[in-house]
């Protein structure tokens, strides 16, 4: 296998309890490969589910976290065997990153699919997603930290009360050299990387708003993005199969390696798939805090689209 040093494809090394970004170092590129980068809870197997009743143009659920798979999860599959894997596949080709921009090696002949969403939404889906790993999960997590030089400690505790959860989220790092995000990675930041990049012309950005606002419009933006001659009509058949009643009805189907790590299994990975679900929840101040924050760290113009979604991206 031809393993692409740093020095030939450069990119920031990133590391967390879940993800090791050297494994995109094996990564070997194929003309019409698509990489879905989003922070996590922001749509990424909405999007996935596009993808694949785009690319095969059939509404039958499949696995997607083994058809699509997360590139840098450091609990699966070893790099070696996935990478000797998916270089057997034919026909188009994608995988899932929760990496940001200078994370990833970007290849021209790739195409990119940026989800985004609003922070809010995003802290609260993941404090449901955090609170629900099983115990096995937990252990092997504190395993890895303890064991990573550049973590040296076991996975953060998850607050039980989401309003705490989204206080230490916007105040407290998980790792050196960031200023918040625990326990992953900041949102301000992973956000800025893309938007700074934003006018690649194999990068799209896609809003988790615009998703739930008017779907098939959005399907057929990623449609041309990637280049796919789908019929008006048939897009509608597809949309239909890629809502989020139709996908949480088939969860167990659309993630089975994923959902046996969780509390209730894909139930608890298909949450409620809705927006401005944190009113009433989140503390004022916080609230305040988030704002603040997002309006130092971005421009006007990626505030709005963060929030909003929209034309801005």
């Amino acid at each position: 296998m031809i393993v692409r040093t740093r020095e030939q494809q450069p990119f920031k090394l990133y590391r967390t309890w879940l993800i090791d970004g050297d494994r995109w170092t094996h990564f070997e590129a194929r003309a019409g490969d698509v990489v879905v980068c989003t922070y996590p809870k922001s749509g990424t197997t909405w999007m996935l589910r596009i993808l694949g009743l785009l690319f095969y143009d059939k509404t039958d659920a499949i696995p997607l976290d083994t058809t699509f798979p997360w590139w840098e999860f450091r609990m699966g599959m070893s790099i070696e065997d996935l990478s000797t894997s998916f270089k057997t596949r034919s026909g188009r080709r994608a995988v899932k990153s929760h990496l940001p921009h200078d994370g990833i090696p970007f290849d021209k002949k790739l195409k990119y699919i940026h989800v985004c969403r609003d922070g809010r939404d995003v802290c609260l889906s993941y404090h449901n997603h955090s609170t629900g790993f099983l115990p096995h999960v937990l252990e092997r997590m504190n395993a890895i930290g303890l064991a990573d030089e550049m973590i040296g400690s076991p996975y953060p505790q998850i607050q039980t009360d989401p309003a705490d959860f989204f206080h230490d989220w916007l105040t407290k790092p998980a790792l050196p050299g960031e200023q918040d995000g625990k326990p992953f990675l900041s949102y301000f930041d992973f956000e800025l990387s893309y938007w700074r990049n934003r006018h690649q012309k194999n990068l799209l950005f896609v809003h988790y708003a615009d998703l739930l606002a008017n779907l098939v419009h959005e399907m057929e933006r990623v449609a041309d993005f990637l280049e796919i001659q789908v019929p008006k009509e048939r897009l509608k058949t597809l949309a239909d199969a890629a809502s989020f009643a139709s996908m949480s009805q088939q969860g167990a189907v659309y993630l089975p390696n994923n959902s046996k790590d969780f509390q209730d299994g894909a139930n608890r990975l298909f949450n409620k798939g809705e927006i401005g679900r944190w009113k009433g929840i989140f503390r004022s101040e916080d609230l305040a805090l988030f704002e603040k924050k997002l309006r130092e760290k971005l421009p006007p113009e990626a505030v709005d689209w963060l929030l909003h979604g929209g034309s801005h991206g």
